[in-house]
């Protein structure tokens, strides 16, 4: 699912309709049993993922106006205390 979403949407300039693929949908339905392969996929090859782990984890740890590096940090950070991340 993943590589078939970013395949199909990494050319988009609008994350919206990045979010709006089928492929993306998909992995929401997993639950939050994909959280840490989300984060671990975030961790190694960063990606707009972040509405995905605020849908499936109900929290965003993203101060506002942050950029994609930090929102990617801040998740990161959110993994690791919450005991998220697999190695």
């Amino acid at each position: 699912l993943v590589k078939n979403w970013q395949e199909e949407t990494g050319a988009y300039s609008v994350t919206t309709r990045r979010y709006a693929h089928p492929s993306y949908h998909a992995i929401l339905v997993l639950k939050d049993d994909v959280v840490p392969l989300i984060l671990r996929e975030l961790r190694t090859k960063p990606d707009w993922w972040f509405e995905a782990l605020k849908t499936l984890t109900k929290q965003n740890p993203v101060p506002a106006n942050s950029t994609f590096e930090q929102a990617v940090k801040a998740w990161i950070e959110w993994g690791e205390k919450n005991n998220k991340i697999i190695p």
